[in-house]
């Protein structure tokens, strides 16, 4: 998911992943994985206040490898 600079900070990706999870639930899924770049500071913070945690890359990541580590 990506939100623009000038809709950042006022929940639009906060309402989007409270969208996407309930998404996930009603179809019956279990466990979700976001994938991010460690650049991405401000979905990071969203993401672990929602629950999240992080975990190594793992098979069939879509983060191309030179962004893992950064």
């Amino acid at each position: 998911m990506y939100v623009r600079l000038e809709a950042r900070n006022r929940g639009v990706g906060r309402a989007l992943l409270n969208q996407l999870l309930e998404e996930a639930r009603q179809i019956g899924y279990e466990r979700v994985r976001l994938d991010s770049a460690r650049f991405m500071t401000q979905a990071h913070h969203l993401y672990r206040s929602s629950g999240f945690q992080e975990i190594e890359a793992y098979e069939g990541s879509e983060i191309p490898q030179e962004f893992q580590n950064h």
